[in-house]
């Protein structure tokens, strides 16, 4: 697809919000999981180790299906809500885990694997869903952006970079600030609502591109005629 620039500026700023929230909901179910499993080195690797492998397997995924459709804005509109729908839903899935846990820790703790394993099978049941979303947003926006193979490295680098910035600068903001300020339970509403905002600009800006489209096409199909 063919963007204006104004229309990049803007799915750029988007995407490095988007990174921003991501990251501020690694940090938050973090801290949830690990008050369920401890705060171990090997829980806290089984939890960052589930966040990645449902992002890897949300960007395979969602990679595959995206070179079958033409409309991604509309799609990375859905994935921004579904992110934010599926955060709000798991603290819930953590009250239930927190309940269920003890009652597996007596059985698999006389044996170091299988309670890793375990909390790695538990960690990615919960974080699967909003993980596998947040992965799916980078192949979205490759197929938006990329239109000329020559220049798909640069353009899925600024991507990726911006989107890499702006994860960073979560991690710092809900490490240092955000958890303090409002808590654990709020800081991950405050990010659902933005995951919200983000659909909906989406949206928006999805149907200012065709509607802008709709508007040009005609225009140059009369200037060729008249070329002609």
């Amino acid at each position: 697809m063919n963007l204006s620039k104004s229309m990049k500026s803007a799915m750029y700023a988007l995407f490095f919000v988007s990174g921003f929230t991501g990251l501020v909901y690694e940090v938050t179910w973090t801290r949830m999981l690990t008050t369920v499993f401890g705060s171990t080195t090997y829980a806290i690797t089984c939890v960052l180790s589930a966040f990645m492998g449902g992002l890897a397997i949300g960007s395979f995924a969602i990679g595959r299906y995206m070179e079958r459709r033409r409309n991604p804005i509309l799609v990375y509109a859905l994935l921004e809500v579904g992110i934010g729908i599926t955060a709000l839903l798991v603290p819930n899935v953590l009250g239930i885990l927190d309940n269920i846990y003890p009652l597996i820790y007596e059985y698999a703790a006389s044996y170091l694997w299988l309670l890793v394993l375990t909390k790695l099978v538990l960690s990615l049941l919960v974080l699967v869903v909003p993980t596998f979303l947040m992965g799916g947003t980078l192949p979205v926006l490759c197929e938006l952006f990329v239109s000329r193979p020559k220049e798909s490295g640069r353009q899925i680098g600024m991507l990726y970079a911006t989107n890499t910035i702006g994860a960073a600068i979560g991690c710092f903001a809900a490490g240092f600030f955000l958890i303090e300020l409002l808590g654990i339970t709020k800081t991950v509403q405050l990010a659902a609502a933005v995951n919200f905002l983000l659909g909906i600009v989406s949206l928006t800006l999805g149907a200012h591109y065709r509607h802008t489209r709709s508007d040009i096409a005609p225009t140059d199909i009369d200037e060729a005629g008249k070329a002609l």
